[in-house]
């Protein structure tokens, strides 16, 4: 992410081509966040927009692109 200048999402999907069974958790994800923002030198406007989701009733947060186009490989994470 850093020698690529690349987004969280941006540097997901790269691997995610190269070796489609990565599933990152939820805490991984948050570490990653971490680390684009200080890529970012802290402009949250640059950095991967996060949101909650609610599944079985269970709310958590997660990556908006993560909702929108890898939720079925996280709904083990929404499991009581």
């Amino acid at each position: 992410m850093r020698y690529h200048q690349m987004s969280l999402e941006q540097a997901f999907r790269y691997v995610k081509q190269r070796r489609s069974v990565i599933n990152p958790n939820l805490g991984f994800l948050e570490q990653l966040a971490q680390f684009e923002l200080q890529c970012r030198e802290g402009n949250q406007k640059l950095c991967s927009v996060w949101q909650e989701h609610t599944m079985n009733s269970i709310t958590k947060r997660l990556p908006q692109f993560i909702i929108l186009d890898y939720i079925e490989e996280y709904e083990h994470e929404f499991e009581a």
